[in-house]
């Protein structure tokens, strides 16, 4: 069991790395495209964005991992893999 949870275990934690700075980047180009979209003669919608927010949704999308990990990690170490060999598709 040990190495069927560090394979997928290891690509849940490669796949946050690499998208979390895409993530970021993504999410910045989207809310500057949508602030100049609200830009109008009549209003206009300010762009401010604290270095915090990324670190907020940053320890949110790793919380959310954590808590999903947790969960597959209990569901492989109850499976019994002589029986999941043998189950025909």
């Amino acid at each position: 069991m040990g190495e069927t949870s560090y394979i997928l275990l290891g690509e849940v934690a490669l796949l946050i790395v690499a998208a979390l700075p895409l993530g970021c980047l993504l999410g910045r180009w989207l809310t500057v495209l949508m602030a100049s979209m609200f830009d109008t003669e009549l209003f206009r919608l300010p762009l401010i964005i604290e270095p915090s927010t990324y670190g907020y949704a940053v320890l949110i999308a790793i919380f959310a991992a954590a808590c999903s990990v947790v969960l597959v990690g209990a569901r492989i170490r109850r499976l019994d893999l002589i029986e999941v060999l043998k189950t025909r598709e």
